[in-house]
């Protein structure tokens, strides 16, 4: 089981429906610096394990 399942698996169905709806894939190329520490936190990432596909934000 990848991290992202257990983590979608954790929340309630109501929630995890709401997160899904509104989420979406995207993808970066290696070494993008998608977010920055003490940065506005304006973003929920969620990671596939390396090597899996895309993350969903």
């Amino acid at each position: 089981m990848s991290n992202v399942t257990t983590v979608l698996s954790a929340l309630p169905t109501e929630h995890r429906d709401r997160l899904m709806r509104i989420a979406r894939e995207v993808s970066f190329p290696v070494g993008t610096r998608i977010f920055e520490q003490g940065g506005r936190a304006d973003r929920f990432w969620l990671f596939p394990p390396c090597g899996s596909g895309g993350a969903r934000g």
